[in-house]
């Protein structure tokens, strides 16, 4: 009876440990060089790889891990588990066939690691409720202090010395901006988190709060994405169309938050930079119809396909080609399609669609 009550009190440390070791890997990993004897694409995938690989440990060495991890995928339609063996197989397939097998079967190895991930993650929400929630949403609110704050100490120090303002050293530690869109892109919805989930809080920790949500929509509008920028104007109106009165409150700090953004980047990328006649690339300047190649990546991805329309060229191979623009197509489908087949990116859609 006691090791049972033992176990039973140390479990939840279990779920909290690995929540938070997510959670440091988010806010962290990308303002910090962690093994900066390392290139940095192969630093952030060495890590990646060792957090994967300490949270499945865990949940392995734990027998009540395992069966909430087992009982949360148990409950996966049956048929999403018969197609998420197929992908599996189709992409090992596919690695063996490929110009380069080790890096096709790493890249499905890396996809089965990431899964089994997602499902520690529903496990630790499953166990901890809205300590979880909290707990990521004080994970993002640390985040985007963190680069707020490496973004205003460049912006200052630009305005001082007259350095331009269109520099991607205002966007943290990513080898490019778009890398930094793309984390935009699945966070800017979750910003407002803690001013839904803390509810009693003093007025100024509600200041901090949406001042770190109203920066956020700064850094997208001054990092002039046009995707994140229409994936945000098609997503939102969706989200209230599908959760009502659910989404209300959400939609309402996001109203605010985006309102202030717009008004702070109009303010710090137009007006001052006019007064004090520095150079810096304005939203009323950009090109929105310009491509940007993606055309001519698109066309690789379909050449690809019609090439290998089966099995595709193998999981990581679009990056095998010598187009001499990028080393992937800027479209997740067309990729999945070019590298897995087309049975593959088939199967995406269907199950997506029918999740939605």
């Amino acid at each position: 009876m006691g090791e049972t009550t033992k176990k039973r009190n140390s479990l939840p440390i279990i779920f909290i440990f690995s929540t938070l070791l997510f959670c440091a890997f988010i806010a962290l990993l990308s303002q910090i060089d962690i093994l900066p004897w390392f290139e940095r694409y192969n630093e952030k995938r060495i890590l990646q790889l060792f957090l994967l690989l300490i949270i499945i440990s865990i949940f392995l060495c734990n027998s009540t891990s395992r069966i909430c991890w087992l009982s949360i995928f148990e409950r996966l339609p049956g048929l999403s588990r018969i197609f998420l063996i197929s992908i599996v197989l189709l992409g090992v397939i596919s690695s063996i066939g490929s110009q380069f097998p080790r890096f096709g079967i790493l890249e499905v190895n890396l996809f089965v690691l990431l899964f089994t991930a997602s499902i520690c993650v529903a496990c630790n929400h499953q166990q901890l409720g809205s300590l979880f929630e909290k707990m990521a949403a004080l994970c993002l609110f640390f985040a985007g202090w963190l680069y707020l704050t490496g973004f205003f100490g460049y912006y200052l120090t630009a305005l001082s010395i007259n350095e331009s303002l269109s520099r991607p050293d205002l966007f943290g530690n990513f080898s490019n901006i778009r890398f930094f869109n793309q984390y935009q892109s699945w966070t800017l919805s979750l910003m407002v988190l803690p001013l839904l989930l803390f509810s009693k809080r003093s007025f100024l920790i509600t200041i901090l709060f949406t001042a770190t949500a109203i920066g956020w929509w700064l850094l997208l509008f001054a990092s002039d994405c046009r995707g994140t920028m229409l994936g945000c104007a098609v997503a939102f109106p969706l989200t209230l169309l599908i959760y009502k009165g659910q989404a209300r409150q959400w939609a309402k700090w996001q109203s605010i938050t985006f309102s202030g953004g717009l008004i702070s980047y109009l303010l710090f990328f137009y007006l001052i930079p006019g007064i004090l006649e520095t150079d810096a690339t304005t939203l009323l300047l950009i090109n929105f119809t310009k491509s940007n190649a993606r055309i001519e990546l698109w066309a690789v991805a379909g050449d690809i396909i019609t090439s290998n329309p089966l099995l595709g060229a193998g999981p990581l191979h679009y990056a095998a080609g010598t187009n001499g623009i990028a080393n992937h197509p800027h479209n997740s489908l067309l990729q999945v399609a070019a590298e897995w087949g087309m049975p593959v990116a088939i199967i995406a859609i269907f199950r997506g669609h029918n999740t939605v």
